[in-house]
């Protein structure tokens, strides 16, 4: 396979993987909560995130953006700590609770990648700042 089309298939499992995790978090969030349905369809969409965001880090980090390339390995790590926190009795919200503080700073180092267009890196710059107010 040349690189090219390997880079294309990257992005498109890249973007693949964010849709699965934002679809099945709002379809999970429909279920009965901790039940068996939503935990499952949390979990198979934190993988996505993991994957996503793991690959997301390899891409950009490829194009030289190495700042945000460790910020989309911070969202792996926060996909990680959430699909962790589920048990099936119940969820550890002292766990999610620390979600918030990794993605500060991985928002923050995303909006540096010159890759993504203006207005996105503003948004991620921009959703830091209730998050900021609030700690």
């Amino acid at each position: 396979m040349n690189q090219k089309r390997d880079m294309q298939l990257l992005v498109l499992i890249i973007i693949i993987g964010y849709l699965i995790n934002f679809i099945l978090g709002f379809v999970g969030a429909c279920f009965e909560t901790n039940s068996y349905l939503q935990i499952l369809l949390w979990q198979i969409g934190d993988t996505g995130g993991i994957t996503a965001s793991i690959l997301a880090s390899r891409y950009v980090g490829a194009k030289g953006f190495h700042l945000s390339a460790a910020s989309f390995n911070m969202l792996g790590i926060v996909y990680g700590i959430s699909f962790g926190s589920f048990s099936f009795t119940q969820l550890n919200a002292d766990k999610m609770a620390t979600l918030l503080i990794p993605m500060i700073p991985a928002a923050l180092l995303v909006s540096l990648c010159k890759l993504f267009p203006f207005w996105t890196r503003m948004l991620a710059v921009l959703i830091c700042i209730p998050f900021l107010l609030c700690m």
